[in-house]
């Protein structure tokens, strides 16, 4: 698939305008988890899920860490997602993975500092769509059309069913004590992990903000959402991690 059809696809699904007081996010509904930090909407009927997300920066000799959307598996067997994996080398490579399927590496990033855009949308009928858009940087990834062309496309259509009856941005360190505690900079937007996170659920299309999702992170962390002002409310997160609670 070429970039322009890849980014005419993500333009087609990307929300619109909604409501800011229905776009913020609270991190106080808060759930524990085994694996997972990051946020949980679990309200709706999901066809669609994307985000921007940069490079976690795991410290050298620990597990990868990875960062990636996804529908299902909440509460389910069943997941579709997609994303970006850190290795302690510092190689970094995008991928997806349909469960029970393991996952399936697709390209390896180019460079510690680019942007991965991530599209998973069902087309009708469990007739799914994965997109991934290497940009140089946030700026470029944000302009889409208007901007240069990505580094790296890559688009595949996947029969798989699925519950469609959660959505997920999600950070998945092996272990939470693996990371650094530090935010790969970008040039933007404060060292955010996720940019443009929204869903689709029946007609409605919005940020991950609009769904209200529940905060989620790994028991006995102290992992810590924080969002940015200037971005679009309920559409960004950094997650800061510190050393496991005693």
């Amino acid at each position: 698939m070429s970039w322009l059809v890849a980014s005419v696809i993500v333009l087609a699904v990307l929300p619109g305008t909604v409501a800011a007081q229905e776009q913020i996010i609270d991190p106080a509904v808060q759930t524990g988890s085994d694996n997972w930090n990051g946020y949980v909407a679990d309200s709706g009927y999901f066809t669609v899920v994307g985000a921007l997300m940069q490079q976690l920066v795991p410290n050298a000799g620990s597990s990868a860490a990875s960062s990636w959307v996804g529908i299902g598996g909440n509460t389910t067997s069943d997941l579709i997602q997609a994303g970006i994996s850190t290795s302690p080398d510092g190689s970094v490579v995008a991928w997806y993975e349909l469960l029970p399927a393991p996952m399936t590496p697709v390209f390896t990033m180019r460079d510690s500092t680019t942007i991965l855009d991530v599209v998973i949308a069902d087309m009708g009928t469990n007739n799914w769509q994965i997109i991934l858009q290497e940009w140089p940087d946030i700026q470029s990834a944000k302009a889409g059309l208007r901007g240069p062309q990505p580094l790296q496309v890559w688009s595949q259509h996947f029969n798989y069913v699925s519950c469609h009856c959660s959505a997920e941005w999600i950070v998945e360190p092996a272990a939470t004590s693996t990371l650094t505690g530090q935010l790969r900079q970008a040039p933007v937007a404060g060292g955010a992990e996720f940019w443009r996170m929204f869903a689709r659920s029946g007609k409605q299309t919005g940020s991950a903000g609009y769904f209200h999702p529940r905060f989620v992170r790994v028991v006995g962390s102290n992992v810590i959402p924080e969002t940015f002002p200037d971005e679009p409310p309920g559409s960004n997160m950094a997650l800061l991690f510190g050393n496991p609670q005693s």
